[in-house]
């Protein structure tokens, strides 16, 4: 039997797809649709768009509207490769309005600064060559890679 003796020193502050508070938010659920190069799923955390049936949603792209973002899911089971994430023809819990913990792929200087997204999804403060996520605004600054809460208005 193992035990675990060392501890990191600090906790992190939270994990992707977290709501960062407990002010008023908005969440819908949705079934997820085939979703191309992510092993037939979707992380918590990401940009996601409408479906193309009632009720659905995929991985969001440059040219379509975005719909919110997903809510991490503690009772969700890890897909067979380990990562934790919803599965195809399962519900999925969207964040519509709210403040959320996204990675991002670039610092965000300042709060308060619009955020973007690329054609992969990953969410940036950086306009040049990205699609503005029309109601997102970071709520505090990150470096690279880091987390950072994202307000939905």
């Amino acid at each position: 039997m193992s035990f675990q003796t060392s501890y990191a020193t600090r906790i992190a502050p939270a994990v992707l797809g977290m709501l960062a508070d407990f002010e008023l938010h908005r969440i819908v659920t949705r079934t997820v649709q085939a979703v191309a190069g992510t092993a037939g799923g979707l992380p918590f955390g990401v940009v996601v768009r409408r479906g193309t049936t009632d009720q659905s949603i995929q991985d969001a792209s440059a040219a379509t509207p975005v719909l919110g973002l997903t809510v991490l899911d503690p009772t969700v089971r890890p897909l067979p490769d380990g990562v934790d994430r919803y599965a195809q023809f399962t519900r999925a819990a969207v964040l519509l309005e709210g403040v959320i913990w996204v990675a991002v792929g670039a610092p965000v200087t300042h709060p308060g600064a619009p955020a973007y997204f690329d054609a992969t999804g990953a969410i940036t403060p950086t306009a040049t060559g990205n699609t503005l996520l029309a109601n997102g605004v970071f709520d505090a600054t990150s470096t690279i890679r880091g987390l950072v809460a994202l307000r939905l208005t």
